[in-house]
């Protein structure tokens, strides 16, 4: 997967150097990025959040240690990572990319007394996009899996 940018600046290539090249330059420039760094981002898109979101997924299987791997295999940080992301997108006032997070988050909740009180404070207005756990256990953290 690559970024269109890399591509685009790499346009003058020949097509064989072209694409791989754009795929080792855009792994590169997101390889340290968290996807809530992502959706901070002004230019944050799509494209660069399913990147991350891919890479996640294919570094999971490495034996080399990423930031990415870190998003598949360890759940506390998947947590922290849900809710950093989806605070960030309602800063941003995005409602897709909320969806975005809650559709790549689904064993992740917001509870009552954690992110949706963060993101009340912040006077964000997409309350349509809360899910609410299952159960009535309340956890310690924001987020319950």
């Amino acid at each position: 997967m690559k970024l269109t940018a890399v591509a685009r600046v790499l346009d003058t290539f020949p097509p064989k150097v072209r694409d791989r090249a754009s795929v080792i330059v855009s792994d590169f420039i997101i390889a340290e990025m968290s996807l809530a760094r992502a959706c901070k981002l002004p230019v944050g898109t799509f494209e660069l959040l399913n990147l991350i979101w891919t890479r996640s997924h294919r570094d999971k299987k490495s034996s080399a240690w990423t930031v990415a791997k870190l998003l598949q295999t360890q759940v506390h940080y998947y947590r922290w990572q849900f809710n950093q992301a989806l605070i960030q997108a309602a800063r941003r006032g995005d409602l897709i990319m909320v969806r975005w997070v809650l559709a790549h988050f689904r064993h992740c909740h917001i509870t009552k007394d954690g992110s949706k009180k963060r993101l009340d404070e912040d006077n964000w207005a997409f309350s349509k996009c809360w899910t609410q756990p299952k159960s009535t256990e309340e956890s310690n953290g924001v987020m319950k899996t």
